[in-house]
């Protein structure tokens, strides 16, 4: 255990002090009071203002990530790819793709789509003729939603119009930055769970 005085700290850039004023507070009320100085755990007060420190970072880092990678990809488009349909249509239709039977209820829950939202696009692929309706046997308050053979066209030709979009992104990289960016793509996947 160190015991420090409260001139002792060392000069911190302002912004760490920021971050690590409220944990150095903390932990010195905690401590016990001498006539000159506070015991305290320097460590334990470094470490937590590093942890605080390095979530900030990560913070900001996922946040210019969101903004650099929504701009690569086209997500900022009212029309994604230069078709008839936004980012969230087409992710509508391609999970249509890979269910062969799914309610409207299940694509909320799956995607975190507002309910509302979700109705108007189930709305305007049933008028476009993309999708059908099937009442359950057992519950008529529930349909099964499927691709129509129209519906199965768009999601296709959607489907190859992705790919082509990210196979000329990955066109100039070696195979070793391929296995990187893969490698990193699962990384996030696996710390976090959607």
């Amino acid at each position: 255990m160190a015991v420090i005085g409260l001139n002792s700290f060392p000069r911190l850039p302002f912004d760490y002090l920021l971050v690590t004023e409220t944990i150095c507070m903390i932990s010195i009320s905690r401590c016990k009071r001498t006539k000159k100085a506070f015991e305290c755990k320097l460590i334990q007060i470094s470490s937590k203002g590093d942890d605080m420190i390095n979530k900030i970072n990560t913070i900001e880092d996922i946040r210019e990530f969101n903004r650099f990678f929504t701009v690569l990809m086209d997500g900022l488009n009212l029309r994604y790819l230069d078709t008839e349909f936004s980012i969230t249509e087409f992710r509508v239709l391609y999970e249509l793709n890979l269910k062969s039977e799914i309610t409207a209820n299940q694509l909320i829950d799956m995607l975190k789509i507002d309910k509302s939202y979700m109705s108007r696009i189930l709305k305007k692929f049933e008028k476009n003729q993309l999708i059908s309706k099937e009442s359950f046997l057992t519950d008529k308050r529930f349909q099964i939603l499927r691709l129509t053979s129209q519906g199965q066209e768009v999601a296709d030709q959607l489907i190859n119009l992705t790919n082509h979009q990210i196979e000329v992104l990955i066109e100039p990289l070696s195979m070793e930055q391929c296995c990187q960016i893969s490698n990193a793509m699962k990384t996030i996947m696996k710390n976090f769970k959607v």
